[in-house]
């Protein structure tokens, strides 16, 4: 005798519940990491981390300069060397130190600010192509210092003043 087979209910459907499939989800996570990373490497990194490369003149710029003696530019062991961007190094000499109460790019600016600020005795000083306001020059930084507190202007600091 056979036995009769009951018709599966509803509840037994429920039972089976259909499993996540997480195979999309694994691969749009490992794509987005290798994006992210190849940005880092390719996009990112060159930017922060930019040297500029030798061209054919620079070589030979370098070259005469190492057979004269007069400038070694290599900076490692193996050979490659580092362009300096045609900086023209100055031995400079300090000439003392001042407040400077502003610094700006054209000398115009520079005095109109030196009026406005209302300080006798200020003075506008050219240095690396910038006009500074500077109070008077001292010859140590402690005396700059001090006469900074006695002045009593807050957003004034002291510099370094080149001959």
């Amino acid at each position: 005798m056979r036995k009769k087979r009951r018709p599966r209910s509803y509840r037994s459907s429920q039972r089976r519940s259909v499993k996540p499939n997480f195979i999309p989800v694994i691969l749009i996570l490992c794509l987005s990491v290798g994006c992210g990373y190849a940005t880092a490497k390719y996009v990112v990194d060159p930017v922060v981390n930019y040297v500029p490369q030798l061209t054919a003149e620079n070589e030979k710029k370098t070259d005469e300069e190492k057979t004269d003696g007069t400038k070694n530019t290599d900076k490692s062991s193996n050979g490659s060397s580092v362009v300096e961007d045609d900086i023209k190094v100055q031995e400079t000499q300090v000439a003392g130190y001042a407040e400077q109460f502003g610094c700006y790019s054209s000398k115009a600016a520079a005095e109109s600010a030196m009026s406005s600020l209302g300080i006798s005795g200020l003075q506008v000083i050219e240095q690396n192509k910038m006009y500074k306001i500077t109070g008077e020059i001292f010859d140590s930084k402690d005396k700059a210092k001090e006469a900074l507190k006695s002045s009593g202007v807050d957003k004034a600091f002291v510099t370094t003043i080149y001959k």
